[in-house]
């Protein structure tokens, strides 16, 4: 296996690490995605910057694309997707749909859809 498979998500999960840790040093915050977008809706004014600057980083970071010279054993597929959770019982019970859409070269029809429902409970 190439280096370069393993480093670059061993990179990207530095950087995500990093990123939250300075959140809760710097601001007392937690990076919990739900949250963020929730508090966005519903913050005051001047609680609204760090949010969108936040989520902007999460959606250009995705954008990023390693350099054509690294060679990689990974299928080269793009990816998109969202989902909806709803919680029960004070947030011991999630209910969550994610939907995520595929393409590239790697897949035999040059596209993929994959749905997923999940139910977690946690105690």
């Amino acid at each position: 296996m190439p280096v370069s498979t393993i480093l670059a998500p061993l990179i990207g999960g530095v950087l995500i690490g990093t990123s939250a840790l300075l959140l809760l040093w710097l601001g007392g915050r937690i990076a919990g995605v739900s949250g963020i977008v929730g508090g966005l809706l519903a913050a005051p004014r001047n609680d609204r910057g760090w949010r969108v600057a936040f989520l902007a980083g999460l959606g250009l970071g995705g954008a990023v694309r390693p350099s054509r010279i690294l060679t990689t054993s990974l299928a080269r597929l793009d990816e998109a997707g969202g989902g909806l959770n709803y919680y029960f019982l004070r947030h011991a019970l999630k209910l969550q749909l994610d939907y995520i859409h595929t393409w590239g070269p790697a897949l035999p029809l040059g596209r993929g859809d994959q749905f997923r429902l999940q139910l977690q409970l946690a105690f």
